[in-house]
């Protein structure tokens, strides 16, 4: 692949142990997933003429802008988008946004803090989950044809009635968050053993069988 300057792919994620753990959130929103398929474009000195200027990240939020945004690809509402650049800064006191969903992540190498690189490159990571429920007009990935018939097959073979959706205190018996607990990790196990991984009792075996025993 070293001599490619473009490349795209969709990577399947497991996240059951390490520093990004998602475990212990699945089933408490609407959002989180212990797999996940997270889809990749990177440039490898590419998108622009001069190395490491402004250029660079110009084209690339550019690109990022159309994919989103032009009825020819997603074809999302602009007025329904905000682009921060900034991390933030907690002590100017900014409320919390609850209903934002961040689905793009644009990351850009050599900003003059680092020594750069031979060849500057652009890193673009979107969730499929994530991008599904924001293309279908949904705010729950579990809403989505990619957990839905999951959860509807679970409620047939359960006494606890439909999927409604609910979570925290209007789900007072827990039930909603068990049908996302179990649809995740169902989907999770299948990749997982389709990838040629079984439980067991190290490393990566481990995580996937401390999956199944909760």
């Amino acid at each position: 692949m070293n001599s490619l300057s473009k490349v795209v792919n969709s990577q399947r994620c497991c996240r059951v142990g390490g520093k990004h753990n998602d475990l212990d959130w699945v089933g408490y929103d609407l959002y989180h997933h212990t797999f996940f398929e997270m889809l990749g474009s990177w440039s490898f000195g590419s998108y622009f003429k001069v190395a490491y200027s402004r250029y660079l990240k110009e084209e690339a939020c550019q690109m990022a802008w159309e994919l989103l945004t032009s009825p020819h690809y997603f074809g999302l509402e602009k007025d329904r988008l905000y682009i921060t650049y900034f991390g933030g800064d907690s002590s100017l006191g900014l409320s919390p946004d609850f209903e934002t969903r961040d689905i793009w992540r644009a990351l850009g190498l050599g900003d003059g803090t680092v020594t750069p690189l031979p060849c500057p490159g652009v890193d673009n990571g979107i969730g499929l989950e994530r991008i599904t429920a924001v293309l279908n007009g949904l705010t729950s990935n579990y809403e989505t044809d990619l957990f839905r018939p999951l959860i509807d097959q679970i409620g047939l073979v359960t006494p606890n009635g439909p999927y409604r959706g609910l979570v925290g205190l209007d789900d007072v018996r827990d039930v909603d968050m068990a049908y996302r607990v179990v649809a995740d990790h169902s989907r999770m196990f299948t990749y997982a053993i389709a990838d040629g991984l079984m439980p067991g009792n190290r490393g990566n075996e481990l995580n996937l069988f401390n999956v199944f025993i909760e």
